[in-house]
């Protein structure tokens, strides 16, 4: 596989650190492909967070860790969080980079509905910390106006259906005229 889940370790119920949701409740995406890629990409039903690592980089073990981190925060349990090595998955990253650039590693990007809500390259894991939380503000703007745009477009619909109705009907009562 190309893109890595980065999720939380489940742990018992002995546990003393129980704060993990249970398994049911996480929500795992795992990507193995460009195809993949824009598949998640595009979904309009949660954001998912990527980061874009190197191995080579000394910045990825805690961008890993971050991502891990912010995966078990119950406020983001509704988002996917996903880790690319880049150097291990060059396909991938240059499908993102079509759509969305990649300047420099580790990359982080907070996606919705095609949509980067967020997107830093750096080291900064307060940053990528502010970013989770931003975008999850931005998806909830995002859908109310995707919302207010599909009423539009049905108002819209509506008038022209009519107007050609009602061009219709003139038409006919002039030839029966």
């Amino acid at each position: 596989q190309f893109l890595y889940f980065i999720g939380s370790p489940f742990r018992t119920m002995g546990d003393e650190e129980n704060d993990v949701p249970p398994p049911e409740k996480i929500t795992v995406f795992p990507l193995a492909s460009a195809d993949e890629w824009t598949a998640d990409r595009d979904d309009a039903t949660k954001v998912t967070a990527v980061a874009f690592v190197s191995r080579h980089s000394e910045h990825s073990d805690a961008a890993r860790a971050t991502m891990k981190e912010l995966s078990a925060m119950p406020e983001y349990a509704g988002m996917a969080f996903k880790v690319c090595d880049a150097d291990e998955s060059p396909e991938v990253v240059k499908a993102a980079s079509v759509s969305h650039p990649i300047a420099g590693l580790p990359c982080f990007f907070f996606l919705f509905s095609g949509v980067a809500l967020e997107q830093f390259t750096g080291n900064n894991m307060e940053k990528l910390k502010v970013c989770a939380k931003a975008a999850e503000l931005k998806k909830k703007e995002l859908i109310v106006k995707m919302e207010k745009e599909k009423e539009e477009a049905a108002k819209r619909a509506a008038e022209e259906e009519a107007a050609a109705k009602a061009a219709a009907e003139a038409q006919e009562a002039e030839a029966s005229a």
